[in-house]
């Protein structure tokens, strides 16, 4: 009887371990017959709240001196308040207009519908790329002398509040 027992048990982890293979087989195929997609996904910025939008971007050099960044959040911040209105801030290490000009493509792709930049990097910036974005309202505040157009607001520190705060609320009664 004990032989018996030995054989039948080495016969019942011998059909384990088949069934295991032939599971790990089965799988080890699916995926490598399964549908593969060698591109990356999309990833497309989507405005899912619905809201206007309103962005502020300055370089870290212009934020940490004087008070045009700190006033013109506020303003913006204000501007919104009990208005159904997303504001959000970007502060970069950008020195140069070229090194702020992706981060803007970023704040258009975001669909910001109202830009304020504080400084002459983005606004720069903005002067080389506001026509990629005609729906997009843009403020410069202390971003030196810009060619004229309809979408651009240029304005200095002591003005920028009354002016972003006006542009702020505006972006509210359209929705």
């Amino acid at each position: 009887m004990p032989r018996f027992r030995q054989h039948f048990t080495h016969r019942r982890i011998g059909i384990g371990a088949l069934l295991a293979c032939v599971a790990a087989a089965t799988w080890a195929i699916v995926l490598l017959l399964g549908p593969h997609n060698s591109a990356p996904p999309i990833v497309v910025a989507n405005d899912l709240s619905g809201r206007p939008t309103a962005c502020l971007a300055a370089d870290s050099q212009t934020a940490s001196t004087g008070t045009a960044v700190t006033q013109t959040w506020d303003a913006m911040r204000r501007g919104a308040d009990g208005l159904k209105i997303n504001v959000q801030q970007l502060i970069l290490a950008a020195k140069t207009p070229s090194q702020a000009r992706p981060y803007l493509a970023g704040l258009l792709e975001h669909h910001c519908t109202l830009v304020v930049t504080v400084g002459t990097p983005f606004s720069q910036a903005v002067a080389a790329d506001e026509r990629l974005a005609p729906q997009t309202r843009f403020i410069t505040v202390d971003g030196g002398i810009l060619p004229a157009t309809s979408t651009v607001l240029q304005t200095n520190t002591s003005e920028a509040p009354a002016l972003v705060l006006g542009q702020v609320r505006s972006l509210g009664q359209k929705h």
